[in-house]
């Protein structure tokens, strides 16, 4: 599980990655936010998240 900021900023760059930089409706917004999850930590993110400011 991540717990440092770096870890969580990779997460981050994780999930920008899986939704490949495309605006996401908000019809899938719940789907963004529970990547965080399948990424291996427990964080809420949203989808235009800036990643070098999760701590």
């Amino acid at each position: 599980m991540a717990v440092s900021a770096a870890d969580h900023q990779q997460v981050c760059k994780c999930i920008q990655n899986r939704i490949g930089g495309r605006f996401v409706p908000k019809k899938i917004k719940t789907l963004v936010e529970a990547l965080p999850q399948e990424c291996g930590v427990n964080f809420k993110i949203s989808a235009t998240a800036d990643c070098l400011k999760i701590n």
